[in-house]
């Protein structure tokens, strides 16, 4: 829980940097803030093919599952992007 609300304030220093509350945050975390990557979430969340309705685990190092073919069925499968908010 200690880690959640220093994370959540250097976030919006990095991505609402003339925000109001950016602006009351700390200058220390606000520079740290700066020069954070901030990445999208990796892929190994499982698919489920439309098609047949097994189950597709995205193998694990990848930074986006775009398309897979299906083991089940054999029908191929489309991905769509994760949002990202």
């Amino acid at each position: 829980m200690s880690e959640i609300l220093p994370w959540l304030q250097e976030a919006i220093a990095h991505f609402y940097p003339a925000s109001t509350y950016a602006a009351s945050i700390d200058p220390a975390i606000r520079q740290r803030a700066a020069t954070r990557l901030f990445l999208p979430p990796k892929a190994g969340a499982q698919v489920i093919c439309p098609h047949c309705g097994a189950s597709h685990a995205a193998p694990t190092g990848l930074d986006e599952l775009l398309h897979f073919v299906c083991a089940h069925c054999g029908n191929s499968v489309q991905v769509a992007p994760p949002k990202i908010q």
